[in-house]
């Protein structure tokens, strides 16, 4: 008899359960990053057995009933902060205090597993049930924190090996149901050789392609800079052309004003001489038809033949 679960290994797929835990950790994620303003957010962070840890945390030491208490909730807000830590923690820039939810996580707490910022720390080492606790800061931490991890598939089982071909890390339940006879490698040699690979990267950013670029991009701004003055000589060049070229036409729309007018002038003068023979000839005519006028009216004699 073949079982549902030997079914889904052979035909290498998850159960509908992973898969529906996977859909709901990146909804989880995707709600995350949106702002804490929105309701979903604010609904998705409160966490109730956070608020009975704190609450529980201030009760009296020394009471036995409280102290139980105390160490119920530590024990159930270790289990949730630790997954959801796991879990979460790509949805984020940056690794947040565990127990105000606002500011970036720079120390963390090897007792209780939960990482605290500078401010929470200092209330963290005042307060009589956790004063005892031993606290690291957050870079030292990392690679001890490396064994500390849960598995996002398997929430009750730390992460043991790293699968070399899924690149990935993985606990003994994976590798039994969906990474057996995968090569894998100790979690510890795996995250220092992926932060080796990144300090690589980092160090190539920083000393090759930073300063590759940085030179680059002050090519351009010199590329800008001349282009600049290239075209305000340009136009310079131009408006001076533009006005020689005004110059040059002012002067002979001048020149030509002063010849149309001198032509005029001459015009004028031979039209003066014109009409002053004109004149001469029409006085000439009236003297001549008042002659042959008096000549008419006058009495006939021997002179009137010879007028004509």
């Amino acid at each position: 008899m073949v079982t549902s679960e030997e079914i889904w290994r052979r035909a290498n797929q998850l159960t509908i359960e992973i898969q529906i835990r996977r859909r709901k950790w990146i909804w989880i994620g995707q709600t995350l990053r949106k702002p804490k303003t929105t309701i979903v957010n604010q609904a998705l962070r409160r966490n109730p057995l956070r608020a009975k840890f704190l609450q529980a945390s201030k009760l009296n030491y020394t009471s036995g009933f409280h102290c139980d208490e105390i160490k119920l909730c530590r024990r159930q807000f270790r289990a949730e902060h630790t997954t959801m830590a796991v879990s979460v923690s790509s949805a984020q820039h940056y690794l947040e205090c565990g127990q105000c939810e606002e500011y970036p996580a720079k120390f963390v707490c090897k007792t209780c597993r939960g990482n605290l910022c500078k401010k929470c720390k200092t209330e963290h080492e005042n307060r009589q049930i956790t004063k005892n606790h031993v606290i690291y800061q957050l870079k030292i931490y990392k690679e001890e924190a490396i064994g500390q991890l849960n598995c996002a598939d398997h929430y009750s089982k730390q992460l043991e090996c790293f699968c070399c071909p899924c690149k990935k890390p993985v606990c003994t339940e994976c590798i039994v149901w969906s990474h057996n006879g995968h090569a894998v490698q100790p979690l510890s040699i795996a995250y220092r050789e992926i932060r080796d690979q990144l300090q690589k990267k980092k160090e190539e950013i920083e000393n090759k392609l930073l300063p590759k670029y940085r030179e680059l991009l002050q090519g351009e701004f010199l590329k800008k800079a001349v282009l600049s003055q290239q075209a305000n000589e340009e136009q310079k060049q131009i408006e001076t052309h533009t006005q020689n070229v005004i110059d040059i036409v002012k002067e002979l729309g001048q020149k030509t004003v002063q010849d149309l007018r001198v032509m005029e002038e001459k015009g004028h003068r031979e039209i003066d001489q014109s009409s002053t023979e004109l004149q001469r000839k029409i006085d000439q005519l009236q003297t001549a038809s008042q002659v042959l006028s008096e000549s008419i009216d006058a009495e006939p004699g021997s002179f009137f033949f010879e007028v004509h």
